[in-house]
């Protein structure tokens, strides 16, 4: 039996729409962002879980509390400093099109360097390398269950490259729009399967929508944007990721 792990990017915030680096800055869900959570909310409604993580930054713990409104039996909460997004130190607040000129920018959204008084790629790696390891231990106690992660873009792509054994700086690679749903499935003898990526159905009005549950529809599999690119496509694809 394997255990589900249910991948949520948290909603929209009032940073959203200007571009902004937002890194550990504590910025609130836009209105917007809040309806988000609450489709996702619906979406899971019915679907038991036996705990549920956030990052402890308020974007994702609104997210999370907005998605577990509805559920009959609301899932034991884990308030998880390790899941924050990546530190941006003095570039937060910046805009995307402030720093796409900054002669640092490259390396740092590159996965080669820190922003002024932030944090390197390699050290958000093992945050996540850490967490994981709990996370682990406790689907390994409860192999047919299900969990809920509430974390920001890069936290939840860099958990993805580590379960799939891919380089950490592949990790733009990845698509996770706001309020996305993905999935995995893991347990200690098969390893993990990817269900779902970036999945928004609860979001677009499909006749897919559906409030009892996950659906299982193939076609709410997307490719992750940019695997097609070379070298030269980086760059754009990694601005915005961090918020």
């Amino acid at each position: 039996m394997a255990a589900r792990w249910l991948l949520v990017r948290h909603g929209e915030t009032a940073w959203t729409g200007a571009g902004r680096y937002a890194g550990w800055s504590d910025v609130p869900l836009s209105d917007a962002g809040r309806e988000q959570a609450a489709c996702l909310g619906a979406r899971l409604s019915s679907l038991p879980l036996a705990a549920a993580y956030t990052s402890d930054l308020r974007r994702a713990r609104e997210t999370l509390e907005l998605v577990v409104q509805g559920l009959g039996a609301p899932p034991r909460v884990h308030v998880c400093r390790e899941l924050r997004e990546l530190h941006f130190g003095d570039w937060e607040g910046e805009t995307y099109a402030a720093l796409a000129t900054h002669p640092a920018a490259g390396a740092v959204l590159g996965g080669e360097g820190a922003a002024p008084g932030g944090e390197s790629l390699a050290h958000l790696v093992g945050r996540v390398t850490r967490w994981l390891q709990r996370l682990r231990r406790d689907a390994a106690a409860h192999p047919d269950a299900t969990f809920l992660i509430v974390a920001h873009g890069g936290p939840l792509r860099l958990l993805l490259c580590l379960l799939l054994g891919l380089p950490a700086t592949e990790h733009w690679r990845f698509q996770l729009d706001y309020a996305s749903l993905s999935e995995v499935t893991w347990d200690a003898g098969a390893g993990v399967r990817i269900v779902r990526l970036n999945d928004r159905l609860h979001l677009d009005g499909s006749p897919m929508y559906t409030a009892r549950g996950v659906t299982s529809a193939a076609s709410s599999l997307a490719c992750p944007a940019g695997a097609a690119t070379g070298p030269g496509h980086q760059r754009g694809a990694r601005e915005g990721l961090f918020q």
